[in-house]
C-alpha cells in the first residue's frame, strides 16, 4: 500500500514539474490548475491579512534569522542552517534552532523527544546547539527553558511563517530548478507567487556548480524582483559513512564501482549526479518523496532488486540515514550500506553574508528594547 502510495505521489510530483506529457497528464494538469487558483486565493488572503495587520506578527526577545524558500523540494536549507549555526558559534554566540520537524512514523527519539530527519541531521552536526522542534515555533521560542542560553534564533523554513518577526529573511534558491514552470501548488512547485520574494532581505543560490548554465538568468530574474545582496553556494561531498559499523569511508571507495542509490529527499536527481561525479556507476535508483517514512517492505524490495542485479553497495543521503536505524539489520552481511556526507560551502558573497549576520547579532540589545 505504501509503495503504491509512493508511486502515486511521485506521479503527481512529475506532473507538477512537467515531467509527464501524456494525454492523462494533460487533463490532470488542467484540474491542478483550477486547484492552484483556490490555493492562490488562500495565500492571497493570508498575505493581505498580514500586510493589513489583521494577522499579528510577534517579536521575540532575541534576533531572528529566517531561512526559507519559495518552492517545494530540497534546496539546501538544512545544510545552510548548519553553516549559519557553525559561523555564529565561531563568533562566540549561542544560536538556537526553531524547526517545524515534520514527524515521521520512524522518527528518532532523543531526550524523550521525537526528532524528524532534518532535526536529527541538525542535532547530529550541531550537538551543542539547542533545537526546538514543533509546529508552534513561536510558542517554543517564547517559552524557552531558562536552562537554554540564546543569543539568536535560527528559524528553519521560515519564509512562509510570518507569525514571527525576523531581522534577516534569507531565501535559499536551488539554481538547478529555481521556480519550476512558475505555477503555484499543486499545479507547480511554487509555494507563493514570485512577487512574494520582495519580502526577502538576502538570497542564497545553492548548487551553483550544477546550475551554472542558467545562473546569470536566475540572478537577473531575482534582481528584477528585488535587488538585495546574494551569495553563491555549492554542496561539497566530504566522505561516506558506513551505517553498519559506524565508520567513515573515503569517497574513493565508490569510484568506478557499480552501485545503487536510494533516498527520500526533495532533489534526488542532484544526489544521483553527485555520486556519478565521484566516479560511481549508478545502476539502480530508488527515489521516494521528501519526508517519506520507510517501511520494512520498502527496504526488502530494495535489497531484493539489488541482489538480483548483483549490486552490493548501496548509498543514501545523510538525511535518510536517520530513518534507516531500525532497518540496517535487514541488509545482508555482504552488502554495504553507506550514506554520503556533504557540507554547504559558500563560495561567493560570504563576506557580505557574514557582515549582515554580525550586524543583526550586534543589534541584539536594541531588539530587546522594542
Amino acid at each position: 500500500m505504501n509503495i503504491n502510495l509512493n508511486i502515486l505521489q511521485n506521479y503527481f510530483y512529475q506532473l507538477m514539474t512537467n515531467q509527464r506529457q501524456d494525454p492523462l497528464a494533460y487533463l490532470l494538469k488542467i484540474l491542478l490548475w483550477f486547484a492552484s487558483i483556490l490555493y492562490w486565493l488562500v495565500i492571497s488572503f493570508i498575505k493581505f491579512s498580514y500586510n493589513q495587520g489583521l494577522f499579528k506578527t510577534f517579536r521575540l526577545s532575541r534576533p531572528v534569522i529566517s531561512v526559507g524558500n519559495i518552492t517545494v523540494g530540497g534546496v539546501g536549507k538544512t545544510p545552510f542552517i548548519i553553516y549559519l549555526a557553525r559561523y555564529l558559534k565561531a563568533q562566540g554566540l549561542k544560536p538556537v534552532v526553531l524547526i517545524h520537524g515534520y514527524m515521521l512514523k520512524n522518527s528518532v527519539a532523543t531526550n524523550d523527544k521525537n526528532f524528524s530527519d532534518e532535526a536529527e541531521m541538525i542535532r547530529k552536526n550541531l550537538p551543542d546547539v539547542p533545537i526546538l522542534v514543533g509546529p508552534d515555533r513561536l510558542n517554543n521560542a517564547q517559552n524557552l527553558s531558562p536552562h537554554i542560553e540564546a543569543d539568536v534564533f535560527l528559524l528553519d523554513d521560515g519564509f512562509q511563517h510570518r507569525k514571527i518577526h525576523r531581522q534577516l529573511d534569507i531565501v535559499v534558491v536551488d539554481t538547478t530548478n529555481p521556480f519550476g514552470d512558475g505555477q503555484l501548488l499543486p499545479c507547480g512547485i511554487l509555494r507563493e507567487p514570485l512577487n512574494s520574494l520582495t519580502r526577502a532581505h538576502f538570497f542564497v543560490l545553492t548548487k551553483t556548480d550544477w546550475g551554472q548554465e542558467e545562473l546569470d538568468m536566475i540572478i537577473k530574474q531575482l534582481n528584477g524582483i528585488k535587488k538585495v545582496p546574494m551569495a553563491k553556494a555549492v554542496h561539497r561531498p566530504q566522505h561516506l559513512f558506513d551505517l553498519k559499523i559506524h565508520e567513515m569511508v573515503p569517497l574513493s571507495f565508490i569510484k568506478e564501482t557499480t552501485m545503487a542509490a536510494f533516498c527520500s529527499i526533495g532533489d534526488p536527481k542532484t544526489f544521483e549526479k553527485t555520486l556519478i561525479s565521484l566516479g560511481a556507476m549508478v545502476k539502480k535508483t530508488f527515489f521516494f518523496l521528501d519526508h517519506y517514512s520507510y517501511q520494512k517492505k520498502d527496504i526488502e524490495r530494495i535489497i531484493h532488486i539489488c541482489q538480483r542485479h548483483h549490486l552490493k553497495i548501496l548509498v543514501t543521503t545523510e538525511k535518510d540515514e536517520v530513518k534507516l536505524k531500525d532497518f540496517v539489520h535487514l541488509f545482508p552481511d555482504n552488502m554495504y550500506v553507506l550514506s554520503l556526507r556533504i557540507i554547504l560551502d559558500v563560495v561567493e558573497g560570504q563576506e557580505v553574508l557574514q557582515a549582515r549576520l554580525r550586524d543583526i547579532c550586534q543589534g541584539q540589545e536594541r531588539v530587546e528594547k522594542v
